[in-house]
């Protein structure tokens, strides 16, 4: 992180120098201060602008990344201003309280023809993002599986693109986590086993999920799980497209010209796992900070921070998060194969 700031630096102080010389010039040498306090409240006024044009240009070009930091911090932003439309009608379903919100979408409970659903609206966004919403809708449409949340129908209505989903009577797995306690060997395997035929269905159809994380892994009340926010075809995947949580994406989803295959959901299913298994995150830090781990860092042992996790359980996990593909399991199922030989299953779990 320090090449940002060393460049960011280095790119002011040229352009501040620039500007003195260029005011200089037009004012005449006397005017000396009044050539530097022009010029320094130009380089105030432009600093932003400038360090995002800089930094745009090392993630980019030097680091080589699918998008920039500056996309980044975007793309995890909080929707401002969200639950405006609860109890209003949108094309036939009463929206209820809101249940989930993300950078540019908000997800209601709804009811309407005597049916409980969740309501996705997409709030606001460009071209791109109406694109990705549409396609996240039909490959939802298209999945049929019980641990897959079935997208019923897409709509666009009043300029609000949105989409009916199978309500999942639950919580999700980030709820889950925080209540900081440690879960059974058999309850994860459970859990991963939904998830992983899941994906095996979806992947052989055709679809990436590219979003996988505890957010959206639905546990109903009958404890089996299931997968919501499809997010991509791998026919289609739009080169600036900032896909994934950043504590759970792969490698390959961070640099650019990197070839995107099923092998990203293996990739965050096994630091979902790691955060099953050690309640804690395999990369901490800021989103720069765990964006170089995910690229450079091998993740601790989580048999180290869980001395009850098998060292073959470790390996299973860390073989899931191998920064190349090649060298992670091939299928979710043989991912879900080798938890299910390695984890040790107590006689009172």
């Amino acid at each position: 992180m320090v090449i940002y700031r060393v460049l960011v630096l280095i790119g002011l102080a040229v352009f501040v120098a620039a500007d003195v010389l260029l005011t200089l010039v037009l004012l005449g040498d006397d005017r000396l201060l009044l050539s530097i306090a022009i010029s320094t409240l130009v380089a105030v006024i432009t600093y932003t602008p400038v360090r995002r044009l800089i930094q745009h240009f090392i993630d980019r070009h030097l680091y080589h990344f699918r998008f920039d930091l500056n996309e980044l911090h975007t793309a995890h932003k909080t929707l401002s201003h969200a639950g405006l439309l609860s109890e209003q009608t949108l094309g036939g379903y009463k929206l209820l309280e809101l249940v989930g919100v993300g950078g540019v979408t908000e997800v209601y409970k709804a009811v309407g023809d005597n049916e409980v659903v969740a309501v996705k609206i997409l709030r606001k966004g460009d071209e791109v993002k109406h694109h990705r919403f549409e396609l996240e809708a039909r490959t939802g449409m298209s999945l049929h599986h019980p641990n897959i949340a079935h997208v019923q129908e897409y709509t666009i209505t009043g300029n609000l693109p949105y989409m009916v989903v199978e309500f999942i009577d639950g919580v999700d797995l980030s709820t889950v986590i925080k209540r900081g306690a440690l879960f059974s060997h058999i309850q994860i395997l459970r859990w991963i086993d939904d998830i992983c035929r899941a994906l095996d269905f979806a992947h052989a159809e055709g679809a990436i999920h590219s979003n996988i994380k505890p957010p959206n892994i639905i546990i109903r009340h009958d404890n089996s799980a299931v997968l919501t926010d499809f997010g991509m075809s791998k026919f289609a995947y739009h080169e600036s497209d900032v896909t994934g949580a950043i504590y759970y994406m792969a490698p390959e989803q961070i640099r650019n010209k990197m070839v995107i295959d099923h092998r990203v959901d293996i990739y965050a299913l096994s630091v979902v796992v790691y955060e099953l298994l050690t309640l804690q995150r395999p990369f901490q830090g800021t989103m720069e900070q765990v964006l170089f781990a995910h690229l450079n860092d091998p993740p601790p042992d989580p048999h180290t921070i869980n001395a009850n996790i098998s060292d073959d359980a470790a390996c299973a996990v860390m073989r899931g998060m191998s920064k190349k593909p090649a060298d992670r399991f091939s299928t979710a199922g043989d991912f879900a194969l080798a938890l299910q030989g390695y984890l040790p299953q107590p006689d009172n779990d």
